[in-house]
């Protein structure tokens, strides 16, 4: 009786390996089929555009970059025209006079005109930073729209900048479109440009910007450095509290007596 059990138990044993086994031969087998398909049925879909999306944003994000430096150390001008060496810096006067007075404003819409600079820059050096050739090398039809224009928003505590290029992918019977990329850089250039402007304003009506009041009445957001030159020529240097993007800017005026 008792060696009737055990051979049962036993079966039931062979019985249970034998499942497990069949069960574990089929999951490897379908698992296997299942990427055989994958692969087979891999296509070129938009998921394939990403890689496109981030080399061209790493473009704007590359360039933007050293245009916004270069406006912060040279006054909000890319190429500056009339200017004070400082440090091997050429910063533009954004108030100036050649005589015995208060200055006038070179800059009366300086956010404006920072964009503009911005947005030339931009589409100069963005047509050099961009090469689809890449793409086409490894084996995409890439064909780009003659539109490229670059649009640029600055805000107080940030910059947008936005390029619409449209691009057409294409492989097989699948064609990805793209034609708007973006990049947002966390710079306060509008609000050191509030600062500017209001120091200007200080500059024409009482002869010169005087700070001190200034940054104590802001609690300290704002750090200004004021540099005398001679001749009436000065540099202000500004920038946020625990923030480490500076905007400098000259001015040449006389303090009225």
């Amino acid at each position: 009786m008792l060696n009737g059990k055990r051979g049962q138990i036993t079966v039931f044993i062979i019985l249970g390996i034998i499942i497990v086994a069949i069960i574990g031969i089929t999951y490897f087998v379908l698992n296997q089929r299942a990427e055989e398909l994958t692969k087979k049925e891999a296509k070129f879909d938009e998921s394939k555009l990403q890689p496109l999306k981030v080399y061209v944003e790493d473009c704007i994000k590359q360039e933007g970059n050293k245009v916004l430096e270069l406006l912060g150390k040279q006054g909000g001008d890319v190429d500056s025209g009339l200017y004070q060496y400082y440090y091997d810096n050429k910063i533009s006067y954004l108030c100036y006079t050649d005589s015995f007075n208060a200055c006038n404003n070179r800059r009366p819409n300086l956010i404006n005109h920072m964009e503009n600079e911005i947005k030339n820059y931009m589409e100069t050096n963005l047509r050099k930073c961009i090469n689809l050739n890449e793409v086409k090398k490894a084996g995409f039809k890439v064909e780009a729209g003659n539109e490229f224009k670059v649009s640029v928003s600055i805000g107080r505590l940030n910059t947008i900048i936005n390029l619409d290029y449209p691009i057409t992918i294409t492989k097989g019977n699948t064609i990805v479109k793209e034609n708007r990329f973006t990049n947002t850089f966390d710079v306060p250039l509008g609000r050191l440009a509030e600062v500017v402007n209001y120091g200007i304003d200080e500059e024409i009506t009482a002869g010169e910007f005087y700070t001190v009041p200034y940054m104590l009445r802001h609690q300290g957001e704002i750090e200004i450095q004021k540099q005398e030159i001679r001749d009436g020529n000065r540099i202000y240097i500004l920038n946020l509290r625990n923030d480490p993007y500076i905007f400098q800017y000259a001015v040449r005026s006389y303090a009225r007596a």
